[in-house]
């Protein structure tokens, strides 16, 4: 009994002291805390991953640009009916005020388009300025993010983490049921 009672002591004591440790600021404590923060990637919960990308002004843009802002991430192409379905539920979502606090940035999937000019007629046609196109013309951000088809949106919060992820048509109602924009 004795003996047990010595064991419930040592690691009661053992508890605390690493509990201690733990709440400490030693170097090794805190890289280890920095170890376990959110890592980048391109799945749900993860800090959203990004490459440079040239806009259709000529500048040098990415996800980290847009830091402190809530991101619309969102893959398209010119000829892919649905992506044009998906920007009426992006208008709708903007004249409703949903995109306020919002960027949206598009990502056009330029390797398989025609003509870059293609692109830049298109985004003139989009209804709302707070838009950000961008080239992906050699595919990296595609692959990176695995957009096997398109639409593909993404909702990055003002951390950089991202919130949600569709493949897909993405209706009004989805992204109000979803609480997408709060």
């Amino acid at each position: 009994m004795k003996r047990k009672l010595q064991l419930g002591i040592l690691f009661f004591s053992l508890f605390i002291a690493g509990a201690f440790y733990l709440s400490s600021n030693h170097e090794l404590v805190v890289t280890q805390r920095a170890m376990t923060e959110v890592s980048e990637g391109v799945n749900q919960g993860e800090k959203a991953t990004s490459v440079p990308l040239q806009s259709l002004t000529g500048e040098e843009l990415s996800l980290g640009d847009f830091q402190g802002k809530k991101v619309y991430l969102f893959f398209f192409t010119t000829w892919c009916s649905i992506c044009s379905e998906q920007w009426g539920q992006l208008e709708i979502a903007n004249q409703e005020g949903m995109l306020d606090d919002a960027v949206i940035v598009a990502v056009n999937l330029t390797k398989l388009e025609h003509r870059v000019e293609d692109v830049r007629g298109y985004a003139q046609r989009i209804p709302f300025d707070n838009v950000t196109f961008l080239l992906d013309q050699d595919g990296e951000m595609q692959d990176l993010y695995h957009v096997m088809g398109v639409p593909v949106s993404l909702l990055i919060n003002k951390d950089g983490i991202i919130e949600t992820r569709v493949d897909g048509f993405f209706s009004i109602e989805k992204m109000v049921e979803r609480g997408m924009f709060k």
